[in-house]
């Protein structure tokens, strides 16, 4: 029996690496041999509205956890961590999850059930997380007006606060380890802030500061602020730390420079309009996303190149096999390189594959953000109504609360 279980595993293995790339659509079928290591499980691991999904080498799609929304996976040594909806969660097998969000801030919403009203708790919405690369124990994440830091891989988080902005808006956070003033490594934490661009804190001096590191960021015109910063970057190839950021509505790409203390461009998607994200490392280039593609360019400073900038349309058909059901928010995948164990890396912010050509760029919205003053004013709101006439918009975002909550208007409902 075991000897014939084996050949059973290599036949499978076989058919695997055979036929699997063409099994993109998802469909219902037999769970996976959970005796199998991940890798040689699941083709891709989809996060959606719903929960997390392994994309089974047959096109299954497999639920492991639902109930709430997962928009971001990692894996790090052996544990898998998501973030979502019910905030931050563990899982040493896919499989049984645990709950990491002691220390982080929780809010109260009120739930419409069934015709009766309920008050719940629920943890607030965490914008991002990172690990340092240097231990996985240490991570960081952040509210929209916090940032919190763990040492114990989740179990406990420290609230290191913000900069004293006038109003929140935190997008990304990171933490890696650098070098210190004494020559030693010391503890980075770094946010992106959507009106004040990045800052950096050292949580282990005393009376640690949060201080403005944006030299080198191409400013937003109208403010000399740094445009908006999407997603941060920290790695640590052959054992060195490299720190990388992407802007939101400019196509550029930065590397930096920590001697200099400033951010130097090695990227750039040409002028005008554009937005990278979500950022990855791997043997020999940097990957992101972009309106409707997933692209990779050489590393810079790794080694020679094995292939010139180019688009991952592999990727990019991965993902739209599966939106003809409920689209991905994010995948984790396996990059099958020339080390005999595959490396794990994520792609979030997937709904910018939707922002490129074909039928989902035909319903782009493009349009004006006004605040609520500026509807309820004829005059005001004629003005807007003829810009977007002129240019051919077809959208008004209304800005009915301020930056702290409060409401623009008086409500009629009670």
């Amino acid at each position: 029996m075991p000897q014939n279980r084996r050949r059973f595993r290599a036949a499978l293995l076989f058919c695997i690496a055979v036929f699997g790339p063409f099994a993109l659509k998802p469909a219902a079928g037999p769970l996976p041999d959970e005796s199998f290591p991940p890798e040689f499980r699941w083709q891709a691991l989809a996060g959606t509205r719903t929960g997390l999904y392994g994309l089974s080498f047959f096109g299954a799609l497999i639920p492991l956890r639902t109930g709430g929304e997962v928009r971001k996976i990692i894996r790090a040594e052996n544990r898998w961590i998501t973030l979502g909806s019910e905030g931050i969660l563990v899982s040493g097998d896919l499989r049984r999850w645990e709950s990491r969000n002691r220390g982080l801030p929780r809010k109260t919403i009120k739930v419409f059930r069934d015709g009766t009203v309920s008050f719940e708790r629920v943890v607030q919405e965490i914008k991002d997380l990172e690990l340092n690369p240097f231990d996985s124990e240490i991570m960081a994440c952040a509210t929209k007006d916090r940032v919190f830091l763990s040492r114990d891989g989740g179990r406990s988080w420290r609230d290191l606060g913000m900069p004293a902005y006038r109003t929140n808006g935190i997008k990304a956070v990171a933490v890696t380890s650098l070098t210190g003033a004494s020559g030693a490594p010391e503890l980075c934490v770094f946010l992106s802030h959507s009106t004040y661009g990045i800052h950096i804190l050292m949580p282990d001096r005393r009376g640690a500061l949060w201080t403005e590191l944006n030299g080198g960021i191409e400013p937003l015109e109208t403010t000399g602020n740094a445009d908006e910063v999407s997603d941060i970057l920290c790695a640590a190839p052959e054992g060195n730390p490299v720190v990388y950021a992407a802007q939101t509505f400019r196509p550029r790409i930065y590397r930096l420079d920590w001697e200099g203390r400033r951010f130097e461009r090695i990227w750039s998607g040409g002028e005008g309009f554009g937005t990278a994200d979500s950022l990855s490392l791997h043997e020999d280039s940097l990957r992101f996303i972009r309106e409707g593609a997933v692209v990779d360019i050489p590393r810079p400073g790794g080694p020679p190149p094995l292939r010139p900038e180019r688009r991952r349309e592999d990727l990019a058909a991965l993902y739209r096999s599966l939106t003809g059901g409920e689209a991905p928010l994010c995948l984790g995948l396996w990059e099958r390189g020339a080390g005999i164990s595959p490396e794990f890396y994520s792609l979030s912010e997937l709904w910018l594959l939707g922002e490129g050509e074909g039928p989902e760029a035909a319903r782009r919205r493009e349009g004006l953000y006004l605040p609520a003053n500026h509807i309820m004013e004829e005059r005001l709101l004629r003005r807007h109504l003829a810009t977007m006439e002129d240019r051919g918009l077809n959208m008004i975002v209304i800005d009915m609360k301020d930056d702290y909550g409060r409401l623009r208007f008086v409500p009629e409902n009670p």
